[in-house]
C-alpha cells in the first residue's frame, strides 16, 4: 500500500482511499477506522459542497439519523466520519411493508424528526430510498448524516412536491418541512407497494401528468394501499403545502386515522394551451413557462382573464394579470415578455419559483447556482442567464418592490440583496464574493483546486505551497487566479482581517496582492515555512529592490533575500523588500549625491569663463611685466650713460 492510498486525519482517523465504498448522501464514502480502536470500522464521508448551515446539522442528533461522530479537516478539506451504515438503503430492494410496521417503524419517527427540525427553522430535504438505510433483521430505518450537500440536489423529481420539482436540482433551495412531509408520503407510497411510483416514467411526463390530475391522483392509480392509510397519503402528497398534515400530527397517528383532504378546484371548461386541457391555475402556470409566446398572446386577447374569472371565479387575479398587459412593459434591461411572464406565473400560483426567461428556481438557490454557473464555460446558457438575472437584480434594486410576486418570492430576493451589499466591490468580483459570503463552507471554486474541496484559506495556501514544488512558472505573473483571491478576500473578512485586494496598491504588480493575502493566511494561522511559493516570488521580488538606488546596497539586499526565501516567511519577506525606512534611508542618500553632482557639474560648466578671466589677467599681467622689464633697462641704460663713468 502506497502512501497515497491511506490519509490520517486529525491524527486519529486513517481513511483508505484504495477502499472506497458506495456514495452516501451524495458523497463519496471510503472505509476507516479511529487509531485507538482499530476493531471498530467507521465510515469517511467527503462532502464537495456543505450546507451554509452546516454547523447546526453537524451537531444535531436524532435516533433516526445515522450520528456523525467527528469531523476533521485535512489541506482544507472537511471530512466527516460516522458509524457503519446499519443496513442496506432501500434503493437496493425491500418487499411492502404492512400498515402497523409503517405507522410505528416509520411515519412516527420520521416525522418526530421532522417535527423537531422545524422546530430549529431547519429542513431535511433528503428523504429519497438512496438515503434511508434498513436495519439488518428489522424494520427499523435511518437516514443518511444531514446537511452533507445543498438541499435537494440529489432528489428525485417523483420525491420532490410540484413547487420544487420543476427546478433543476441545484436550483430548488432550503424549501419547507413541507416538502419534506412530500417525500415522507412519497416514501409511505412506495413500502407500501414495493415500487417507487411513475417508474420508468421521464422527469417532464411525470411533471406533466402531475400538473394534469394531481400528484396524489397520478401517484396512487391503481396502487393497493392499506385502507387505513389512503386518507393519509391524499393529504400528505397535495400539491398545495398547506393542505399537508403538519409533522406533529403524523407524531401522533393511530391506525386508520382519517385525514382530510382538500380536493383541487378545478375549472368546469378546460384551457387549451398547445393540445394540453388545464383546469387548474398551477398547471396553466407551468405550461406558460413551457410555452411561453401562447401563453402571452392568450393574455394579451384577455383569454386567461376571461377563464380565471368565469371558470374558477378568482376575480382579482384574473384583475391582476390582466393589469400586466396595460402596465408592463419594459424595467431596465428586462424584456417585457420575461417581465410579464414572471408575474403572471407568481399571481397564477402564489406558491411557485420564480420563473425567469425558461429557468425556474427558488431564490434561496441564487448563490449554489451562481456557484454551478462559475464551473460552467463562458459561453454557457446557465452562465448567461444567471449572472444575466443577478447583476439586473443587484443593479436595479427597486425590481423585487415593482413586481407583483408573492412573499415567498420577495423576501429571499431582499435577503440576497443585503447579502451582496456586504461587499464593497462591483461586477464579476462582487458576484464571485457573494458565493461565499452565502455559504462559507463554499470550496473554492477554482478549476486548480476544485477537486481538493477546500473550504479553509490556510488549506488553500498549503495547496499553493504544493502546486509550487511541482509547477515550473505561473502563467501572467500572478500567484492566485481571481477565484482564489475572492475566496481569500472573504475569508479574511470573516475573520475580521482587512480584504487585501480592498487596500490601496496603485502602480504594483499582481503578484503583489498575492504575495501579501498568502503572508496574511501564514501569520494568522502561524504556518511553517512556505519556501516554495518564496522560490516562485523571488524574481518578482528581486525586481522590488530596483527602487533601491545604492548598486551596493541592492547586491548586499540580493544576498540578504536569498536567505530569507530559505527561511520561507512571506511577511518578512515583504517587509524587507518594503522596508520604508531603509528605502528611505537609500532615497535620501540618492539625492545627496544628485546634489553633490550637479555642484560639480556647475563647477565644471563655469570652468571656461574662469579660464578665459585667467587667461586674460595673465596677459595683462605679462604686458605689466614686461614694461616693467623696459623700464628698468631704461633706468639701466640711462644710469649707465650718465653716471657709468
Amino acid at each position: 500500500m502506497v502512501a497515497a492510498d491511506k490519509i490520517l486525519i486529525g491524527g486519529r482517523y486513517n481513511v483508505r482511499l484504495d477502499r472506497p465504498k458506495p456514495p452516501m448522501g451524495g458523497c463519496d464514502a471510503y472505509e476507516a477506522h479511529d487509531v485507538s480502536m482499530p476493531a471498530a470500522p467507521l465510515l469517511a464521508l467527503a462532502p464537495q459542497t456543505l450546507r451554509a448551515r452546516w454547523p447546526e446539522y453537524a451537531l444535531y442528533r436524532h435516533e433516526s439519523v445515522i450520528p456523525l461522530q467527528a469531523q476533521e479537516y485535512h489541506d482544507g478539506a472537511l471530512w466527516v466520519m460516522c458509524s457503519p451504515l446499519p443496513g442496506p438503503p432501500l434503493s437496493v430492494g425491500f418487499t411492502p411493508w404492512p400498515e402497523s410496521q409503517l405507522i410505528e417503524s416509520v411515519i412516527r419517527p420520521i416525522a418526530e424528526l421532522l417535527m423537531h427540525l422545524d422546530g430549529l427553522g431547519m429542513t431535511c430535504r433528503a428523504l429519497r430510498p438512496d438515503n434511508v438505510f434498513q436495519e439488518q433483521g428489522s424494520r427499523r430505518l435511518f437516514l443518511g448524516p444531514l446537511g452533507l450537500t445543498p438541499p435537494a440536489v440529489h432528489q428525485p423529481v417523483v420525491f420532490e412536491p410540484l413547487s420544487s420539482a420543476v427546478c433543476a436540482p441545484h436550483q430548488r433551495g432550503d424549501g419547507t418541512i413541507a416538502c419534506d412531509v412530500f417525500a415522507l408520503g412519497v416514501m409511505i407510497l412506495m413500502l407500501c407497494t414495493g415500487k417507487v411510483p411513475l417508474e420508468g416514467l421521464s422527469d417532464e411526463e411525470i411533471v406533466q401528468r402531475r400538473f394534469e390530475r394531481g400528484s396524489a391522483a397520478v401517484y396512487m392509480a391503481g396502487a393497493t394501499i392499506p385502507v387505513g392509510l389512503v386518507s393519509l397519503l391524499q393529504a400528505m402528497l397535495s400539491d398545495t403545502p398547506a393542505y399537508r398534515p403538519a409533522p406533529k400530527d403524523l407524531v401522533t397517528i393511530a391506525p386508520s386515522k382519517m385525514f382530510s383532504s382538500r380536493s383541487r378546484i378545478l375549472a368546469r371548461v378546460p384551457l387549451v394551451i398547445e393540445g394540453y386541457a388545464l383546469r387548474t391555475p398551477q398547471a396553466v402556470a407551468w405550461f406558460a413557462g413551457r410555452y411561453p409566446d401562447t401563453f402571452l398572446s392568450l393574455l394579451k386577447r384577455r383569454v386567461i382573464g376571461k377563464w380565471l374569472h368565469h371558470e374558477l371565479d378568482l376575480v382579482d387575479v384574473a384583475r391582476h394579470i390582466e393589469r400586466l398587459v396595460v402596465v408592463g412593459g419594459v424595467v431596465g434591461a428586462v424584456s417585457s415578455k420575461t417581465w410579464i411572464l414572471m408575474q403572471a406565473v407568481s399571481l397564477l400560483d402564489p406558491t411557485a419559483p420564480l420563473c425567469w426567461g425558461e429557468r425556474w428556481f427558488w431564490p434561496q438557490a441564487l448563490p449554489h447556482m451562481m456557484a454551478n454557473a462559475w464551473r460552467e464555460g463562458e459561453d454557457s446558457v446557465m452562465r448567461r442567464d444567471v449572472f444575466g438575472f443577478v447583476g439586473l437584480l443587484i443593479a436595479t434594486p427597486d425590481l423585487v418592490n415593482k413586481a407583483q410576486l408573492s412573499p415567498l418570492l420577495k423576501q429571499p430576493l431582499q435577503h440576497f440583496l443585503r447579502l451582496a451589499r456586504q461587499s464593497s466591490v462591483k461586477g464579476q468580483e462582487q458576484a464571485r464574493r457573494i458565493v461565499y459570503h452565502a455559504n462559507h463552507y463554499q470550496p473554492c471554486l477554482s478549476d486548480q483546486c476544485w477537486d481538493q474541496r477546500i473550504i479553509q484559506s490556510v488549506g488553500l495556501v498549503c495547496w499553493l505551497e504544493k502546486h509550487c514544488a511541482e509547477q515550473g512558472s505561473f502563467p501572467g505573473g500572478a500567484l492566485l487566479d481571481k477565484h482564489m483571491r475572492s475566496f481569500l478576500n472573504v475569508h479574511a473578512t470573516l475573520g475580521f482581517m482587512r480584504s487585501i485586494a480592498d487596500v490601496h496598491v496603485a502602480g504594483r504588480a499582481v503578484w503583489v496582492s498575492d504575495l501579501q493575502m498568502i503572508a496574511r493566511v501564514q501569520q494568522m494561522s502561524d504556518m511553517g515555512p512556505l519556501s516554495h511559493i518564496a522560490q516562485k516570488a523571488l524574481p518578482y521580488l528581486q525586481e522590488e529592490l530596483s527602487a533601491w538606488r545604492s548598486k551596493t546596497v541592492r547586491e548586499h539586499k540580493s544576498e540578504q533575500l536569498a536567505q530569507l526565501v530559505e527561511r520561507g516567511d512571506l511577511g518578512a519577506l515583504l517587509s524587507f523588500v518594503q522596508d520604508p525606512s531603509d528605502l528611505g534611508r537609500d532615497q535620501a542618500q540618492a539625492q545627496e549625491a544628485e546634489h553633490e553632482v550637479e555642484t560639480i557639474r556647475a563647477y565644471i560648466a563655469c570652468e571656461a569663463e574662469r579660464l578665459s578671466a585667467t587667461q586674460k589677467q595673465a596677459r595683462n599681467l605679462g604686458e605689466f611685466c614686461c614694461l616693467v622689464v623696459g623700464i628698468v633697462v631704461a633706468m639701466s641704460s640711462i644710469w649707465y650713460e650718465f653716471c657709468g663713468h
